[in-house]
Formats: structure tokens, sequence, C-alpha cells
């Protein structure tokens, strides 16, 4: 039985995961801030669900998490998805200096220390598979003026989690990093992106790929044997032809 830790669980791809992977049989852990919401998936999901309600950002936070995670199901995790992150809209030139840097606070640092954690747990555990899988974005492959302060902390990932897999793959470890498209969520609406962007994503692209559909292709990455490691994927909406 898998024990699954998934940062950014109550909404979007996160909650999608934790429910695909509470159907598998899969313990999950689930990290949000919001305990409302976790206390419903909580309901939802039964006993293979447990839940903190943490601010990443927070000094300890990423260490709570897996201490916690270990005392409520006797056992580290074998599988670490890294979701937890948020958009905000503006260019270099335009982006808020304050909001940008509570982004990368979140975006990048809080889930540098997620991943370094992540790794001395995952090479200390007798598992047949160790897999860390990293949530990144399009607008960190292909940086577009008006998404450019976004992309930059997607980007560092990006490096990050190819790194992180060249360092742990003689471990037998794998990383796999997920480059969604143009996915149907909230996540526009709380970057801040105006009405007019938000319908012409769906009107231009449509369908967009839903929070479910990129779940069960995650659950399949990870069902591989464990010499295959699928390092990286993009996945798009069809008619996404950029970025």
């Amino acid at each position: 039985m898998r024990t699954a830790i998934i940062t950014g669980v109550s909404t979007g791809i996160g909650r999608s995961l934790a429910v695909n992977f509470v159907a598998q049989g899969y313990r999950v852990f689930g990290v949000s801030r919001n305990e409302d919401i976790l206390a419903q998936l909580k309901s939802k999901l039964g006993k293979r669900f447990e839940y903190l309600a943490v601010d990443l950002v927070e000094e300890g936070s990423v260490d709570n998490v897996f201490f916690t995670a270990k005392k409520v199901f006797n056992c580290e995790p074998d599988l670490i998805i890294a979701n937890a992150g948020r958009g905000i809209k503006g260019s270099v030139s335009t982006v808020n200096m304050q909001e940008f840097e509570e982004v990368m606070d979140l975006n990048y640092l809080s889930t540098i220390k997620l991943l370094q954690k992540s790794a001395n747990v995952l090479k200390n555990i007798n598992s047949d598979s160790k897999d860390i899988v990293v949530i990144g974005s399009v607008a960190g492959s292909n940086i577009s003026p008006f998404s450019s302060a976004y992309g930059t902390s997607k980007i560092a990932i990006h490096w990050a989690a190819e790194a992180l897999r060249r360092e742990l793959a003689p471990e037998g470890i794998r990383v796999s990093l997920i480059i969604p498209g143009v996915v149907k969520s909230n996540f526009q609406e709380n970057a801040g992106y105006d009405d007019n962007l938000i319908d012409s994503f769906e009107n231009d692209f449509g369908p967009l790929i839903s929070p479910d559909e990129l779940a069960e292709t995650i659950s399949t990455i990870i069902s591989l044997p464990s010499h295959i490691n699928i390092s990286e994927m993009t996945i798009r909406p069809t008619k996404q032809a950029y970025p």
C-alpha cells in the first residue's frame, strides 16, 4: 500500500489526486491552509485520508508535515506530490513586488524545502517504488510577457526538479516533472486574471483539461514499473498551441 503526501490538496489538481489515490487504496496525507475544506475532504474520503492545515511558507512547516504524516499512518511516505502554488498576474515591469515575493516564497522556496525533505526521507525507506512528482507549468517552459512573473517562479522549479532527478537516480528514486497547460480550475481566478482573459482560454483552447484528467495521467505515470521514470511530461489541451 502506497502512502502519499500531497500539498495544495484542497482544490484543483491536488484534490483530484487525493480522490484518485484513495480510490486505488493509497493512504493520503493532504496539506493545505484551509482547514474547513480539508475536513470536508476527510468526510468524503474516509480513514485513508488524513490532513494538516498549515501554511508551507512558515518556518518548520515542512518538517511538521512529514512528522505528522508518519505519526498518523505509522510509516514514511513513498510518494510526494509537490503541487502547492499560486499564480500571479503581471510582467517583470508591472508585477506588484510584494505579491511577487509572496509567490516566490510559496512556489519556489517552500517547494525547494519540500523537495529536500522528500529526498532525504525517500533515501532511507525500503519501497519498491519511490516517487517525487513536481507540478510545473507551461508558463515556466515558454515565457510570455503577460505571465512572466509567474513563469519565473515555475522555471526555477523546473530546473530544480531535473537537478534532483539526476541526483537521486542512482538511489532508485524517481522524480517526475509534470508541465500542465491550461487546466479548468479556479487557478486563473485566484491569480487575479481578468475575466476576458479567462474566457479566452476556454474559447481559444477548449475543451480544457480537467483536474481529474490530469490526476489520471499522473496516476498512470507513478504506476509504471519502478525501473521506468517518466522524468518530464507536458500536457496541454489539444487546441493550445502556445504557451
